[in-house]
């Protein structure tokens, strides 16, 4: 029996200094939680105060709301007409206020009531001589008004009046169901387009010109005093029948003649004459995509005016 208990309980000095160690770090893991939650056992933050703060906001909210809900808006202008509805009302065309028929009145968008209020005014010998004068038709909005404004044409009675007159001060009579090929129409063929004078005819053939001609009817709109409006009431007049294009041979052209183009600025121009000095000739319209300043929308807008020889 003693042989047995000296064979499992003996230790050698290490074996006891490894027994010893083994204690401490056992009683290191029983007491160390101890002590930390002694020193992190701080109070829990007392949220009361601040409960209360919320509650007396959210009740006073609701008192000035409740309050608010009753009392009348002050500062209001009902009569101001909101833009956008008048927009969506308003189906703008080229006109003459004077004598025009109840239907067009309608068409254009105007109330039966202001359309009364316009008769009322020309029956008591009442006259547009100007755009300005319908602004002075009762019930007649400023939004109103300005959306029809760019629309209206007086004819010219008087040297004054200078409505649908050239500079030769010739007449030439408008025509609302004319159709117009852009490519081949000449300045008189312009003229006859609803808010077309002699000015805007002129544009219109000289940047015909400058482009090489017409690719699509929105092309119009790129013309210097066409705006929006103005487009809208001629587009459906236009047509483009003709295709014959003036194309420029990249493989030849110089920047001044890249320049010319609308199309074109001077740094586009520049980098299609290096790359073609760099590299050689183009054997296709597309390699101008390589030039790092052509990118695809560019692309798509001058390929037509290009071509290889």
């Amino acid at each position: 029996m003693n042989s047995f208990f000296k064979e499992y309980f003996t230790f050698t000095k290490s074996e006891r200094n490894g027994v010893f160690v083994l204690l401490l770090i056992l009683l290191a893991l029983i007491i160390t939680p101890r002590f930390l939650f002694l020193f992190s056992n701080k109070s829990k933050p007392d949220f009361s105060k601040f409960d209360k703060e919320i509650s007396s906001f959210i009740k006073n909210s609701k008192e000035i709301n409740d309050k608010n809900k009753y009392q009348p808006k002050e500062n209001i202008n009902f009569n101001q007409i909101d833009e956008s509805i008048v927009k969506n009302k308003i189906n703008p065309f080229y006109f003459n206020p004077n004598e025009l028929p109840i239907e067009k009145w309608r068409e254009l968008g105007l109330t039966d009531k202001q359309i009364k209020t316009i008769k009322n005014y020309e029956s008591k010998g009442g006259k547009f001589y100007k755009p300005e004068d319908l602004k002075k038709i009762y019930g007649i909005s400023e939004a109103e008004y300005n959306l029809l404004a760019p629309f209206i044409v007086i004819p010219s009675t008087n040297s004054e009046n200078k409505f649908n007159v050239i500079e030769n001060k010739t007449y030439i009579q408008k025509d609302d169901n004319i159709i117009i090929d852009i490519n081949i129409a000449d300045t008189t063929e312009f003229m006859k387009l609803r808010g077309i004078g002699a000015s805007f005819a002129k544009n219109i053939i000289k940047y015909r010109e400058k482009l090489g001609g017409f690719i699509k009817i929105e092309q119009i709109k790129e013309v210097w005093g066409i705006d929006s409006l103005k487009y809208i009431a001629i587009a459906k007049n236009l047509i483009i029948k003709q295709y014959t294009i003036h194309k420029i041979n990249i493989n030849d052209a110089s920047v001044a003649d890249f320049k010319k183009h609308p199309y074109f600025d001077y740094y586009v121009a520049q980098s299609l004459v290096s790359y073609r000095e760099k590299h050689g000739k183009y054997s296709k319209v597309e390699d101008i995509k390589k030039s790092a300043l052509v990118y695809e929308a560019l692309y798509n807008k001058i390929a037509p005016y290009l071509t290889v020889k």
